[in-house]
């Protein structure tokens, strides 16, 4: 998710005038986008962004997730009220499919066909599933 982030983009309106990042003045009913799929390949924020590592995001590894440095269900007030149910059906769906098939790449080097749109989105990954004798 941090990898290929589904949403790269999040926008959001400010209500009032204020000032963020480098006294950038704001106006109120301004309309800005953040760049979360750029936040997630930031050398500011990750060692090594350009590596797929889920080890990271482990409790037992010492590194820490700098705050806001991870947006896949967006942030702050406006985070995701879905993302408890889509993390646990994304582990359900991972256990069992693991349990029953080995998944494996069908040809590790084609290269990964995505699009963005609104979203980002797979268009192609042949995988190989073999049927675990149990």
């Amino acid at each position: 998710m941090r990898f290929k982030t589904l949403a790269p983009f999040v926008f959001r309106m400010a209500e009032n005038s204020d000032e963020i990042i480098d006294h950038i003045k704001l106006e109120g009913s301004t309309q800005i986008f953040i760049n979360a799929q750029e936040i997630h390949k930031s050398k500011l924020y990750w060692e090594n962004p350009e590596k797929f590592d889920p080890e990271r995001f482990m409790p037992s590894t010492s590194n820490e997730i700098k705050k806001n440095s991870f947006l896949a269900f967006g942030g702050g007030m406006r985070l995701c009220p879905g993302r408890n149910l889509a993390m646990a059906e994304l582990k359900t769906l991972l256990v069992l499919l693991f349990s029953r098939y080995n998944v494996e790449l069908a040809d590790y080097s084609a290269p990964l066909k995505t699009q963005c749109t609104i979203a980002n989105h797979c268009e192609e990954l042949k995988v190989k599933l073999t049927r675990i004798n149990n």
